[in-house]
């Protein structure tokens, strides 16, 4: 009898244990997504800068509009060695110094991205080429002789020194469509570029070579990559957190296991960029079936509270850059179809922005009922909450101590808050305003 009371007792502790650990956020042997919330040290983390919002600008040729949304930093997708030199010796710049000198008229700075080998410079020139019908064959592949490549690296960087000072190194080789050649020959393709560049040009920021997460390889390949010794021949380290259909707080623990292969292989104390993420977005005037792969289209109002919640998330998870894709995508797009209208999309992304820069956010994480709730602390000393739920519409108890005075949507709405204790939540951040103090 005491034995049974012993063993029954000691069940129950456990048990007990199991649940305070657990509604208290410390059971970390079996991890779920709302445990991967954000924690932050709020002596470490600097104020949003206007560096965060960034995009992916395509289809500038084909008739899309200049951005409309101010960004940052516009990733270029037309610096392709086989775009620029399909002919060995026969350089074609005419689009890449218009997109350069678009770039300098609008205030923005401009990232290349290396990569695509030409046809006469390829390792393998029969192979099927990527990704368009009329691509070079073999361009996925690495190049026979390494100093064309070389060659290329250097000709780009001497024409645009001074102003393009962002070059990154291959779009996610992890995927086979994309690049054809091993890790091994990755690394030493991004070791030439590295010293190139460098010689070129001291202050150019070199980001490494960016995974794609939405295939099952990503974290192997850029562990193996970062063993190789990838990480040396970066300033700054690149990773796509697409985790399309699913919503943007999936991206936390993808987030979390990067950083910590970064700490690892001794390279977590460079910046962290995502340089493409996105999703596929319903259109208002025309849809099409193509990118399968990110899924059903989402519906306007989700596409407005993912954008949101990507950049609350991305920063407050120590993510320092983020390159929306893209504007200009006819089924990804911030745009319509016609390439040319602004969906309400873009709206959310100018009004997280300006809820964001220039505050520091001193804490962000769910609760039980996996309802987010994010701190900002504006340069005044103005406090301010950002509330979600990104499953459900459900009632929210507001503090009383936090003082709120308004209350803001994402379509750029204001209302005044009427001091109750309760408000409706849903999956579409809110920013809750407090007193000034």
């Amino acid at each position: 009898m005491s034995k049974l009371w012993r063993y029954t007792s000691l069940t129950v502790v456990t048990i007990l244990l199991i649940m305070l650990f657990h509604w208290q956020g410390l059971l970390k042997i079996f991890p779920t997504e709302q445990s991967f919330g954000a924690k932050l040290n709020p002596a470490t983390l600097p104020a949003v800068p206007t560096s965060l919002f960034n995009l992916n600008i395509i289809n500038l040729d084909y008739g899309a509009a200049w951005p409309t949304i101010p960004f940052k930093g516009w990733r270029n997708a037309y610096s392709d060695w086989d775009l620029l030199e399909p002919n060995q010796g026969k350089w074609n710049f005419e689009r890449l110094d218009r997109d350069v000198a678009l770039a300098q008229q609008h205030g923005v700075e401009m990232l290349f991205i290396l990569k695509y080998v030409p046809t006469w410079a390829s390792v393998r020139p029969n192979e099927t080429g990527c990704c368009t019908p009329d691509a070079q064959k073999g361009n996925t592949a690495v190049p026979k002789n390494i100093e064309d490549w070389r060659n290329y690296v250097r000709t780009i960087a001497m024409r645009y020194k001074g102003r393009v000072r962002y070059y990154e190194l291959w779009n996610e080789p992890n995927v086979k469509r994309f690049y054809s050649g091993t890790v091994k020959q990755l690394v030493a393709l991004n070791r030439a570029a590295y010293q190139v560049l460098k010689e070129v040009d001291p202050t150019i920021t070199v980001i490494s070579s960016a995974m794609s997460a939405p295939e099952s390889n990503a974290l192997r390949y850029f562990e193996d990559y970062l063993a190789l010794g990838g990480g040396r021949y970066a300033d700054v380290i690149a990773f796509h957190f697409y985790v399309t259909p699913k919503p943007p707080e999936a991206m936390l623990p993808i987030i979390q296991r990067v950083q910590g292969l970064l700490a690892k292989y001794k390279q977590d104390h460079k910046q962290l960029w995502n340089t493409e993420t996105g999703w596929k977005t319903i259109n208002r005037d025309k849809n099409i079936d193509d990118e399968e792969w990110a899924g059903k289209a989402l519906s306007l109002g989700d596409a407005s509270a993912y954008i949101a919640r990507s950049y609350i998330l991305s920063w407050a998870r120590g993510v320092e850059r983020l390159y929306w894709y893209a504007w200009g995508h006819r089924s990804m797009g911030l745009t319509e179809y016609d390439i040319k209208t602004p969906k309400p999309v873009a709206t959310a992304y100018t009004e997280v922005r300006n809820w964001l820069l220039g505050s520091k956010i001193t804490s962000c994480q769910p609760d039980r009922n996996k309802t987010w709730v994010c701190q900002l602390k504006g340069d005044r000393g103005n406090l301010a909450w950002i509330v979600w739920n990104p499953e459900r519409r459900q009632l929210f108890n507001v503090p009383q101590k936090w003082n709120v005075r308004q209350i803001r949507d994402l379509s750029g709405k204001k209302h005044t808050y009427i001091r109750k204790s309760r408000i409706v939540i849903n999956p579409s951040p809110q920013l809750l305003e407090g007193l000034t103090s």
